[in-house]
């Protein structure tokens, strides 16, 4: 673990940098600073100017003068997944949680990232199955945080979630106040929802905000009720429900509407809404900015029982053994080069005698084969239009059926789909889905976002659809939904 007397914390947004230092024997002697990013340096939480973040970050270091050799991390919520897994005992018979994971990523088990860096801690194990709860990000946007950190001269880096340091400041031994809990944090351009069972955060999800409309942003107590219904009825089957709502407001005002009618919502819907204001909980933080607060939640809770650290799985060599190989390698270098200049010259010439031999064969054979091609000339500029035209026809109508066959895949017994209407032009999908139950609907209208929704900077061919599909209900249990491919 990291030093107790010296506890620094950091949580990095698009648009700023929030530091607080924690002195453990002496809190008069702890220090904040916050630092804001130009738009270009980080975009989704990620880093698109290392070098520019790192200049923030040595600045901001230098004006409270301090050289941190261990760091708290607060990742952005959108840029962690969290599941939950059952692992059956068969399956794993005398293989390790680890060597099971590894298998299976791309088998059964399948995430968003090309590479993926993950930490687990178990929930429950008992002699039929494992459960875990499983923490995934991409492995180059933790590498990218760590490269900075490096040349900062830290040694040691943790990392966690928002939802963490809230379940570690409410949940203790003698409370359990954030049991069957939902943390949502509500940004400018997203909100995030994380759902806390048995003092462990078991799930998390991100929605962005409509830029024009602020949609979800607006209208924040019909996407905590559906995630309340979602959590209640299919992941636990109707046996738990939530109980109490933290609500933590780091937005500018997209969130005014729903703070003012918070009171109403909790009476009709049953949820216990927590307005978390971490500046009057505080006296430490009173009248700090929000990025602040957040590091300070992380360095106060960070030795607490419940925190749960993020430790990512990254092999990084030490400095020492990456110059070690470097000289390894440079030796090496030397010697073949040395050999090469005491190889025989008349064998050399004889291989540069054989390869002009080769390389004019090779011509003569272009050649033939030029004169034997017909020439595109022959064609007809009617012909090659026509072809042209086949051409483009033929991979739109494939391309509208993958994607229709895309959307059938993933619908079980429960969805029932009535009608669907392709628009080209505005490069749409429309169809009508029914079920039995309303959950049903939106778990598959989550479910179709989560496979094949695209992410912004992450090329991936399988993803194709640019945005959350829009839904809207035209009968009971009957649902119009459009999806925009790309």
């Amino acid at each position: 673990m990291q030093s107790k007397n010296i506890i620094t914390s950091i949580f990095i947004t698009d648009n700023n940098i929030g530091i607080f230092v924690s002195n453990q024997i002496n809190d008069n002697k702890s220090v904040h600073a916050e630092v804001s990013l130009d738009a270009d340096i980080i975009q989704f939480g990620y880093i698109k100017e290392p070098e520019k973040l790192y200049n923030a970050l040595k600045k901001a270091f230098k004006q409270i003068k301090v050289k941190p050799k261990s760091i708290n991390m607060v990742i952005q919520d959108e840029n962690v997944l969290i599941r939950e897994i059952d692992i059956d005992k068969e399956v794993l018979k005398n293989s390790s949680v680890d060597m099971y994971i590894n298998k299976q990523i791309g088998k059964t088990l399948h995430f968003p990232f090309e590479e993926i860096a993950y930490s687990y801690h178990i929930l429950e194990d008992n002699e039929e199955t494992v459960k875990i709860v499983i923490f995934i990000a991409d492995k180059n946007l933790i590498e990218d945080y760590l490269d900075v950190f490096d040349k900062l001269k830290i040694k040691t880096s943790y990392f966690n979630i928002i939802a963490s340091s809230i379940n570690a400041i409410f949940n203790d031994s003698k409370d359990d106040l954030t049991d069957n809990s939902m943390v949502v944090t509500i940004f400018d351009k997203n909100i995030t929802i994380n759902i806390i069972e048995n003092k462990m955060t078991i799930f998390g999800m991100t929605d962005e905000c409509e830029e024009e409309l602020n949609v979800t942003c607006q209208n924040i107590e019909d996407y905590i009720e559906r995630i309340a219904n979602y959590y209640q009825y299919n992941m636990r089957k109707g046996s738990k429900k939530i109980k109490n709502v933290f609500l933590l407001d780091l937005s500018n005002s997209v969130s005014n509407e729903f703070m003012a009618k918070k009171k109403e919502f909790s009476n009709n819907s049953g949820l216990n809404i927590v307005n978390l204001n971490i500046g009057e909980m505080f006296k430490n933080v009173q009248d700090v900015p929000k990025t602040v607060e957040i590091a300070y939640l992380s360095a106060i809770t960070s030795q607490k029982e419940n925190s749960h650290e993020i430790e990512f799985k990254i092999y990084r060599p030490k400095r020492g053994l990456i110059i070690t190989n470097y000289l390894l390698v440079f030796s090496i270098a030397i010697f073949a080069f040395i050999a090469l200049i005491y190889m025989p010259f008349a064998n050399g010439k004889e291989e540069i005698f054989k390869q002009e031999a080769l390389n004019e064969a090779l011509l003569i054979q272009k050649q033939m084969l030029e004169d034997n091609i017909i020439s595109n000339n022959s064609f007809t500029s009617y012909e090659r239009a026509y072809n042209e035209a086949f051409v483009y026809l033929d991979s739109q109508i494939t391309q509208k059926i993958e994607y229709l066959t895309d959307l059938i895949e993933l619908m079980d017994e429960n969805i029932v789909l009535n009608r669907v209407e392709f628009d080209t032009q505005e490069q749409m999908i429309t169809f009508v889905i029914s079920s039995d139950l309303e959950v049903n609907l939106y778990e598959y209208i989550i479910s179709i976002y989560e496979e094949y929704g695209m992410i912004p900077n992450i090329e991936n061919n399988n993803k194709w659809i640019t945005r959350y599909p829009e839904s809207s209900s035209i009968g009971n249990l009957v649902m119009k939904v459009v999806v925009y491919y790309a």
